[in-house]
């Protein structure tokens, strides 16, 4: 079966991002607005060109980045180049496609991590997390440590391919629906990370489970960004691959949606472990969002902060750095 297609994109899309751009544009102002309101006073006008262009260099660069990483189901799903591609591939539950496509998401979207991660760290003063305790590395090396993992992504795409290729996934996940079921993504990234959550806290209170699972992990006490995959099997297979299982069979997702969520995980997952601040950290951290800040504090101190991808389940579970020792902080 093709997927839908439909003659008007050229005009169709050019008032999708038009209307895009402008929602986007009132709330950009909206938010300066308020910004200003919240100052006690008016500051001069070198402050506000300076607030100005900090704040739109944050916004560029966070959209860029993000946006990047779901370049490839972006693009098909929204171009006539796209619809041109699909209609020229089998796209049958039985053909591997799919696959093939998501594993190339994901590969795409860690090639424009490495490469976002380089630039910010050839920033003249790049503002690590823990800057008393940061360690130096070779670049290259750590890259090719990081993509070659047997823990890492070998272990995640041998889990993704099998249960492609064997048709025990859900049949929705094998169909190509005309667009991206963007309240579905987020769902499923909620519900991963919840119970990546339990059985991250799990592992935690059992000291027998901890030692041969997820101790490996925590060698890394000031962890950077190509640590977030190194570990052992059977932390992988219990706090990786078992909520990904569980997620897939609870929530149904269509192949685009599947890769955007593929492509969210993975990224969340690394950028969470860099050594270095991101420009959309203020921000993430306020909508409950996962920060190296947060996760730093975990490799440190060890009773807090279990979630990844959000916040929601510590300030639930009282196990966010608010509920904790206080005193503790990241030097």
């Amino acid at each position: 079966m093709k997927p839908f297609v439909t003659s008007s994109h050229p005009p169709y899309y050019c008032y999708f991002f038009t209307t895009k751009l402008l929602t986007f544009s009132l709330l950009y102002v909206a938010f300066l607005s308020t910004r200003f309101l919240l100052l006690p006073s008016l500051p001069d006008a070198t402050t506000v060109l300076a607030m100005l262009y900090s704040t739109l260099k944050r916004t560029l660069v966070t959209s860029a980045f993000w946006v990047s990483t779901l370049a490839v189901p972006l693009v098909l799903t929204t171009t006539e180049l796209g619809s041109q591609f699909l209609q020229n591939i089998d796209t049958s539950p039985t053909s591997n496609h799919g696959l093939y496509l998501g594993l190339g998401t994901v590969a795409f979207s860690q090639f424009v991590v490495i490469l976002y991660h380089s630039l910010n760290l050839s920033q003249k003063s790049p503002k690590y997390i823990q800057q008393s305790t940061h360690e130096p590395y070779s670049f290259l090396s750590a890259v090719l440590k990081h993509l070659t993992n047997l823990e890492g992504f070998v272990l995640l795409t041998t889990y993704l391919s099998l249960y492609w290729t064997s048709q025990k996934m859900p049949p929705s996940y094998y169909t190509y629906s005309p667009s991206i079921p963007w309240p579905s993504v987020f769902l499923s990234l909620l519900t991963t990370d919840f119970l990546q959550y339990l059985l991250h806290r799990f592992e935690h209170v059992l000291p027998s489970i901890y030692k041969k699972t997820h101790k490996p992990h925590h060698v890394y006490k000031s962890p950077n960004l190509f640590n977030a995959f190194s570990g052992s099997t059977g932390d992988t297979v219990l706090m990786i691959l078992v909520p990904l299982f569980l997620t897939s069979r609870l929530i149904d997702m269509n192949v685009w949606g599947y890769m955007c969520f593929g492509s969210l995980y993975s990224t969340f997952l690394t950028v969470i472990h860099s050594e270095v601040e991101h420009c959309w950290d203020e921000v993430f951290k306020a909508w409950g969002f996962g920060t190296p800040e947060m996760h730093h504090y975990h490799h440190r101190f060890f009773d807090g902060n279990y979630g990844h991808l959000f916040m929601y389940w510590d300030w639930i579970g009282k196990t966010a750095p608010r509920n904790r020792n206080m005193s503790r902080k990241l030097k």
